[in-house]
């Protein structure tokens, strides 16, 4: 043991954030405009959490043919102004992130969302000032694991978790030797959390396991 904090790199969508608030109302507009067939949100809910590029192309997919920034851009006009609306964490989130600080813990959030994206939630949830670094996806940015091993890099630590709620949060973890929390309550498909170490039904779960 060095002395130092133990760092929490949390997921956002599925995690901290309620994404469906503010994504699914976004996603039925764009089709709405062009007078589309809107998906079900079980066809919807999957993407969230993955790179939004996938998203896209499903999108472009299913009838909307417009290029891959430009419709980015157009979901993001769309969707800003219902996360500054909408936005809610789930359940006891602002509460056990204020008491893992009080413990002498650091926080950071590890996103495939941009960092605009991740920066706007977070304010308009009220917890931006939680966490000592965001860490929001980039152009360049190949893997969420290369994302957190700059965020394991940039935050002097003694012990590291990962928590998430899809199996590429797992294996970022695995990857960087810290152990995962899997959020069950997310947007994860049955068994995708199987791998993790530990498993939380609530966000309040984690100070069972972090003390």
């Amino acid at each position: 043991m060095t002395g130092l904090p133990t760092l929490l790199v949390f997921d956002l969508d599925g995690t901290l954030y309620r994404t469906e608030i503010s994504f699914l109302p976004a996603v039925r507009r764009l089709f709405t405009a062009r007078a589309l067939p809107v998906p079900d949100p079980e066809e919807v809910l999957p993407f969230i959490g993955e790179p939004f590029s996938a998203f896209l192309r499903w999108a472009q997919g299913r009838g909307i043919a417009r290029p891959l920034g430009e419709l980015a851009d157009e979901i993001s006009r769309t969707e800003s102004p219902l996360i500054a609306d909408r936005a809610a964490t789930y359940p006891g989130v602002p509460e056990t992130l204020a008491t893992l600080r009080a413990r002498g813990h650091r926080l950071a959030v590890c996103t495939n969302g941009d960092r605009d994206y991740a920066d706007l939630v977070l304010r308009s949830c009220g917890i931006l000032d939680l966490f000592d670094l965001i860490r929001g996806r980039g152009p360049e940015d190949l893997s969420k694991a290369r994302m957190v091993a700059d965020v394991l890099a940039a935050i002097p630590h003694d012990a590291a978790y990962v928590v998430g709620d899809r199996k590429h949060d797992i294996e970022s973890a695995r990857e960087n030797g810290c152990p995962s929390i899997g959020a069950l309550y997310g947007y994860g498909e049955r068994g995708e959390l199987d791998g993790a170490d530990y498993a939380i039904t609530s966000f309040s779960e984690l100070l069972s396991i972090v003390h």
